[in-house]
This record gives C-alpha cells, structure tokens and sequence, in this order.
C-alpha cells in the first residue's frame, strides 16, 4: 500500500522483472534529475570529503581515495533519491521519490525528461518497463480528499496568474 501524500512513479514490466525494471528507472531518472542540477547537494559533500582527506599530508594515496569514494557510495545506497514501495502486484511497482528530489522538480517533469531522452535516442534504458506513470499525490479515495489533492494540481498547472475576464 502506498502511503498518503507521497509523490513518484508507478511501473509496470515484465511479469518477473519488477527488480530490474524498478533499478532501471531509478537510475535513469536519477540521471535526469542531475542533469537538471539537482545533484549539487551530494556533489558538494564528496567534494568535502575529498578535500579532508588531501588535508592530512599532502596528498593522499589511491587507497584513500577509493575508501572516500566506498564511503559515499554507502551514504547514497542508505538514502536513495527514488525508494522502491512494494504493492504486491506482480509486473506493477511503485518508486517513491525523496524529498530533495521534489524541492528541485516535480516527478512529471523527469517522467518527461527521459521519455523524450527515448524518442529522440531511439532507444530506452530501461530492458522491461513497459510504462511509467507519474504520481504528483496519493490520497484516500473519499471525495473530500480527492477534492482536496485535486485543487492543489489545479492550482498547479492550471493557474495562469491572469485576471480571468470571461468563464463559460
């Protein structure tokens, strides 16, 4: 079940594939969303990393560099940018999105992004996804609520920001 209020893509694949299709997606629209610039937080902090190591005497061996390199790699795997949630259904999955992934862009925009990647490519990265469809919300199925989230993509995408001189 997913929980209320998060936002990401649901993907559907080949029956059996659902770990490679979700590890796919993941890495794409990761790709996606650093190439929007949004990947400057992390960058940043192996940045700093590097730059304790080389502090200690002049110029740190390989072996350093690559515990660095091993260390920050473990810090990404422990807090991913898209988060598998499990559904149990079977070639249907849901990748939920982190937190500093949404501050930058919506999941949409990146759907968007690596869907015209494919068209203009030729080609898709991903082996078994068949589809993948953005989530902006989740909600429980009542009308209040669904009202509610509903007004909130209205005003998102639908608002001009024009005074409205005529409605039908």
């Amino acid at each position: 079940m997913m929980p209320y209020g998060v936002s990401g893509v649901i993907v559907t694949c080949d029956g059996g594939k659902e770990k490679g299709a979700l590890r796919d997606v993941a890495r794409n629209l990761s790709e996606r969303w650093e190439a929007r610039g949004g990947g400057g937080a992390t960058t940043s902090s192996k940045a700093g990393r590097g730059g304790g190591d080389d502090d200690g005497g002049g110029g740190g061996d390989a072996g350093d560099a690559l515990a660095a390199e091993l260390a920050g790699l473990r810090e990404e795997a422990k807090d991913p940018m898209f988060k598998e949630i499990g559904l149990d259904l079977r070639a249907c999955s849901f990748l939920k999105a982190h937190k500093s992934v949404l501050e930058t862009c919506s999941v949409a925009d990146l759907v968007k992004d690596e869907l015209e990647r494919a068209q203009e490519s030729g080609q898709t990265r991903g082996r078994h996804v068949m589809r993948m469809l953005p989530v902006e919300t989740v909600c429980y199925a009542g009308v209040e609520e669904i009202a509610e989230a509903a007004k909130k993509l209205v005003d998102k995408y639908f608002s001009s920001g024009l005074e409205q001189t005529f409605a039908i």
